[in-house]
């Protein structure tokens, strides 16, 4: 039977025995017991990883750990080190996310063994080398999401659980020389390796997918969430009313749906008729307390309303949303280079980050994306950022696209789709082309997790010689029933960049998604007039180089920039930069959207890469918020600290720009 989601949330974190490496003193596991006990809710003092274990110096390794799965003696096994006979594959880990603001994963698998047995041990290293960041990031981001939402979590496990059923019956059913299911299968066999040897149950004996809701499933399905919570109606479980006849509620529609009433009357005793009026507004994380300002009929000293008549700010989930990530694509002059970058923007929970290389031994006439680079999370088998370079020669990035229309959700169905985080594995390893990779991705559209995707072509791009005409950039729009791509080369070259900022480029994703009514309605939505788009305008030709472009894509001066004044007090945004800072803006201030205000919500990081990086498939990245122009973000200096959980993160975020440097060999890319 399939597990309730509340259930495996709280299993996931109740086994402490066997969870930490063997090599650690007895000492050090005592101390992260008692810490620990009590079940992995538990919050970490934001330095614990930095003082505790001073020992390991967690999270500022310097070298690899190596782990490796073998077959010896007629027996798969996971051993400790970098080689051994028979290896099927070997994965190193580093987790320097105090020294660098990264982690480090690297996974390789042989071409001599089954692809199936290639893509499970990939897995399972990755689970069991990455296993303590993993667990982490889940007590940030998933260890409490059903808390209060169980109406919900129950729809959604519904779906999800009516949507695994599907999966399982196509994989069974699918032709075994389909590449696509090929690769669709290898990806849950992928993630169902992370999920064993993340909950320490690993066995080669009888490879099976996982077809259970479990947390590492959460972690790849995370972009989906934001689609999902529309579509099932995120919002907190009903208090359960009194007893008896002590109240009347009402809610009217009047005629011509003209107006909705709701009306209610307590009954009690005299005694209790001193009342007061209150209203609460509190500066909280306003994506994680959509309820942050609330007006009530209460009584003296209590804190809720007890009649009960409230009337929650109740904000539309993410409602930070068309301001999550920042993509953008330069020709530099002459055509001497090409370069890709791409900034994520969400909730600092998630600045646990990992830098991800997988190199699989899949036939390479089939899968010509058998090796991939990315930015990714602890458990996570994409991107989700995204900024992903592919053995294929292409470049991935994407932003994330709000849905305004909610009739479109109606299209989201758990038969016939697939979630946006395998299909994106699917074209990342099957494409060969832009326009190959918008056909495959666009199969079986889930609608969830709407993004506009750049795929950019390097194989077409020389330096200093003119330009395509055609095939080197690709744009795709998703929406819940609805897929658009063009190839925009001819745009790049006109303008010399293309920029992405949470807007639809299409006409008539514009208007199916509802942003063409919210542009007309508000600056903020337009895909010509929001600050982004303006800031991007006026300062594309000072790139130049890597260097140039991590200074746009960084750029925050929110204080001075005209493009981020706003009819607000005070009368600018930290949100209206390339990268949005929202934890800047004062909690007393007042904004015309809750996303423009104090938010739990702003660039993580900053990822980018030009033609010669791009042939050994690296890039440069650097994890933190921007603070070129702005304090740097301190755990121990923001009011979030209080709301937002951040275990295992350092406290100060201001690290440097690094490149990778992959130590699995023969990766390049003949251009």
């Amino acid at each position: 039977m399939r597990s309730n989601l509340l259930l495996l949330f709280v299993l996931a974190f109740s086994c402490v025995n066997g969870f930490y490496d063997s090599e650690e003193s007895s000492e050090e596991l005592k101390i992260k017991r008692k810490l620990l006990l009590g079940g992995r809710h538990s919050k970490l003092p934001y330095n614990y990883y930095k003082t505790v274990l001073d020992k390991k110096q967690e999270g500022t390794e310097k070298f690899y750990t190596y782990k490796s799965v073998c077959f010896i003696d007629n027996k798969f096994k996971v051993l400790d080190g970098f080689d051994c006979r028979n290896q099927i594959a070997v994965g190193r880990f580093r987790n320097a996310i105090n020294s660098t603001g990264w982690s480090y994963l690297e996974i390789e698998t042989k071409p001599e063994f089954n692809p199936d047995l290639q893509a499970y041990a990939a897995g399972v290293l990755e689970g069991f080398l990455s296993r303590k960041v993993i667990d982490l990031h889940i007590s940030n981001t998933f260890a409490e999401y059903c808390k209060g939402f169980t109406k919900y979590c129950e729809r959604l496990n519904k779906y999800l659980a009516e949507n695994l059923d599907y999966i399982k019956s196509r994989i069974e059913k699918a032709p075994k020389d389909d590449p696509y299911w090929q690769s669709i299968r290898r990806s849950f066999l992928q993630l169902t390796g992370v999920w064993n040897a993340f909950n320490n149950k690993t066995s080669f004996d009888n490879i099976e997918i996982s077809y259970e809701i479990h947390p590492i499933m959460m972690i790849n399905i995370n972009g989906e969430l934001y689609d999902l919570e529309k579509k099932f109606n995120k919002t907190k479980d009903p208090i359960n009313s009194e007893e008896g006849s002590k109240c009347s509620g009402f809610v009217k529609v009047t005629p011509d749906n003209a107006d909705l009433l709701i009306s209610q009357v307590t009954m009690s005793g005299f005694q209790n008729l001193l009342r007061v009026l209150k209203l609460y507004k509190f500066g909280y994380d306003q994506r994680m307390f959509p309820g942050h300002t609330t007006t009530f009929a209460s009584y003296p000293g209590m804190l809720y309303s007890s009649d009960d008549f409230a009337l929650m700010s109740s904000d539309p989930i993410n409602s930070e949303e068309g301001s999550k990530c920042s993509g953008f694509v330069k020709v530099t002059p002459d055509n001497a280079d090409l370069l890709i970058s791409q900034v994520t923007m969400s909730g600092f929970q998630n600045l646990l980050r990992v830098l991800k290389l997988y190199k699989f031994g899949y036939d390479q006439r089939m899968f010509p994306g058998h090796t991939t680079t990315f930015a990714s999370y602890p458990g996570m088998l994409y991107s989700s950022d995204d900024f992903a370079l592919m053995s294929s020669g292409l470049a991935a990035i994407e932003t994330t696209i709000s849905v305004w229309n909610n009739d479109l959700f109606d299209k989201v169905q758990a038969k016939g789709q697939l979630h946006c985080w395998v299909r994106a594995i699917a074209a990342n390893q099957l494409a060969r082309t832009g326009r190959e990779w918008c056909q495959i991705f666009r199969r079986h559209n889930s609608g969830t997790y709407n993004n506009q995707w750049v795929v950019l072509d390097y194989k077409m791009f020389q330096p200093y010689r003119k330009l395509p005409d055609y095939g080197l950039l690709y744009v795709l729009e998703q929406l819940p029933g609805l897929v658009v791509y063009k190839d925009v080369t001819s745009y790049l070259v006109e303008n010399r960049y293309y920029a992405s900022y949470n807007i639809p480029f299409f006409k008539k994703t514009t208007e199916v998604s509802g942003f063409e009514k919210k542009a007309k309605e508000f600056y903020w939505f337009s895909w010509s007039d929001c600050p982004r788009a303006k800031i991007f305008k006026r300062d594309h030709e000072k790139v130049v180089d890597l260097e140039t472009l991590k200074g746009l894509m960084r750029y925050n001066d929110y204080q001075h920039e005209p493009f981020s004044r706003c009819n607000c007090t005070p009368p600018y945004t930290a949100e209206a930069a390339i990268s949005a800072r929202g934890d800047l803006n004062p909690a007393n201030g007042t904004y015309p959207l809750p996303g423009m205000g104090h938010v739990n919500h702003g660039a993580l990081d900053y990822k980018g890469t030009n033609y010669a990086l791009f042939k050994q498939l690296r890039f440069r990245a650097l994890s933190s918020p921007a603070y070129d122009n702005v304090p740097p973000f301190q755990w121990s200096k923001t009011d979030l600290a209080s709301t937002v959980k951040h275990n295992g993160h350092p406290d100060l975020w201001n690290f440097e720009s690094i490149q990778t440097a992959w130590e699995t060999s023969n990766i390049r890319v003949d251009l």
